[in-house]
């Protein structure tokens, strides 16, 4: 095999290394996400595959392509790389913080575009910068979403699949009941939020066409055809499993549903793949006279086999202030107190109290849970829960959890302002958050409340994230990864025009009591 040329390549050991790092850093940062949310498991497939797809590009481009970059490109190219290792710091230090904005892994994001951009300029050019783009491209399809935007995402995707069924089922002869996002049966009520992850499918749909227009090398124009098909496959397939899950709990109610619900999600993601990579397979058809490229060499031929001083010390520094931000949580830790629940169910007689269902359980993962419905004389029964979570880097995701976002798929919409109201516990006084809903001529009030390390917290609408701007600054001055998360939410039902503001404070002073 030819040796190549000294000056067709510039790619020493250092901009490998930089590169290499900051592409594990967005692995660590995205892990738990994947780890914890069934929405987003198909990042630990698909972020090696992003990883091997710029290896096989860089590969399969001719040494002969390369080129030496000019000054201009050459300082912005370093530029670019100084400015991501000078990042580093404050963005894990804010990424470590509970509050765990999303928009800091699509920072970490960013950040490995540009290094991986800077490292191609300085190793051959814009022919090398070429052949990153799509992979890249491809990485962001691993990293989620921020969680307003798949919140809404989510919500309108189960609407509409339920609005759908709403018109399928009569023709099917199968009775059945449209409340927002549930399909009420005589034998059980079938949740289209939780039967069919809607969500789940489109984002598997966008990465496997994504993954297939690559895997069969496919031109732009059918690229974009297989992904137009993913999709369309993906919302063929949730309406295909929530109609057999609806079959299935009017046949057998929700025992049936539960003995179906895997089945039959395993079985679209299987058809949904394979529809995909079909899909793929016939577009990539060639034309048997087409004449293959010629062998690139190894990949390995391709580096210098030294570090140059720059590199090397910019991937020391990324790496040491990585570890700084990590010791300054780790130190702060060693001395932080435990936090116990603030509030407790009262189990009185008029008071029901039973434990989460399984499916709430699995997507909440809360250390305790109990939902509680009280009976009040002459008056429709009102119906909370509490929700503790022990001291844990994990529950930053639930700072999201807030009982409002909850009730437009039961069909729930907003029948006026929200206000606070004070109410005392064992001498407490709590603010709780008061929200008026109505569905089909039903009113009702949302009343809830939330504590972060047994500290009220304070959420403003206009943010998207719906956490204060400054809580984020108070984290990182604290040292704080690990804390308590505790929810409380009653709903009281009323049918005249005035709210029942005093059958509320009755109901919350009913239910729970602030421990001493």
């Amino acid at each position: 095999m030819n040796a190549l040329p000294r000056d067709s390549y510039r790619w020493d050991w250092g901009l490998l290394a930089l590169s290499a790092a900051f592409w594990l850093w967005l692995a660590l940062a995205c892990a738990p996400e994947w780890s914890a949310n069934g929405n987003e498991a198909f990042g630990w497939i698909l972020f090696p595959l992003a990883a091997y797809f710029l290896a096989k590009r860089l590969a399969a481009t001719s040494p002969n392509a390369w080129h030496h970059p000019g000054r201009l490109v050459k300082w912005c190219a370093w530029a670019g790389l100084t400015f991501a290792v000078l990042c580093v710091l404050p963005v894990e230090l804010a990424r470590q913080a509970p509050v765990y904005w999303r928009i800091f892994l699509w920072a970490i994001y960013s950040l490995v575009v540009i290094v991986t951009i800077s490292s191609a300029l300085l190793t051959g050019g814009w022919n090398i910068l070429r052949a990153t783009v799509f992979p890249l491209l491809f990485l962001a399809s691993v990293v989620p979403w921020p969680e307003s935007f798949q919140q809404l995402l989510t919500l309108s995707l189960v609407l509409k699949i339920t609005s759908l069924l709403g018109d399928i089922l009569p023709l099917l002869g199968i009775p059945a009941r449209i409340e927002g996002a549930m399909i009420v049966l005589p034998t059980c009520v079938v949740g289209v939020d939780e039967a069919c992850s809607g969500i789940r499918s489109l984002q598997s749909a966008v990465m496997l066409g994504l993954a297939a227009g690559e895997w069969f090398q496919l031109r732009w124009p059918k690229r974009i055809a297989v992904l137009i098909w993913s999709l369309a496959l993906a919302i063929l397939l949730n309406v295909g499993r929530t109609l057999g899950l609806t079959i299935a709990g009017l046949r057998g109610g929700e025992a049936a549903i539960s003995s179906v619900h895997d089945i039959l999600g395993w079985a679209a993601l299987l058809f949904l793949a394979g529809g995909i990579f079909l899909a793929g397979r016939l577009l990539s058809v060639q034309p048997e006279n087409s004449i293959a490229p010629d062998p690139a060499p190894p990949f390995h031929q391709r580096f210098t086999g030294r570090t140059s001083a720059v590199a090397g010390a910019l991937f020391a520094f990324a790496v040491s202030t990585f570890l700084a931000a990590h010791i300054w949580y780790i130190a702060h830790e060693l001395h932080s107190p435990i936090q116990e629940p603030l509030l407790r169910v009262n189990h009185l007689p008029a008071i029901q109290v039973s434990s989460l269902p399984p499916s709430l359980e699995l997507t909440l993962q809360a250390t305790k849970g109990e939902l509680v419905r009280l009976a009040l004389p002459g008056e429709d029964p009102v119906h909370g829960y509490h929700l503790f979570w022990d001291a844990s880097q994990r529950n930053s995701r639930q700072l999201y959890h807030q009982p409002e976002v909850c009730m437009p798929s039961g069909g729930w919409q907003p029948a006026g302002p929200e206000h606070h109201m004070e109410i005392d516990l064992n001498g407490l006084p709590i603010s709780w958050r008061v929200a008026p809903y109505r569905r089909d001529g039903q009113l009702g009030l949302l009343l809830w409340t939330a504590w972060l390390d047994a500290i009220p917290m304070n959420f403003d609408r206009r943010l998207g994230t719906n956490i204060q701007s400054n809580i984020l600054l108070q984290f990182i001055g604290n040292g704080r990864r690990r804390f308590t998360y505790e929810v409380a939410a009653i709903f009281v039902p009323y049918h005249d025009a005035n709210e029942p503001i005093a059958r509320s404070k009755i109901a919350v002073q009913s239910l729970f009591n602030a421990k001493p």
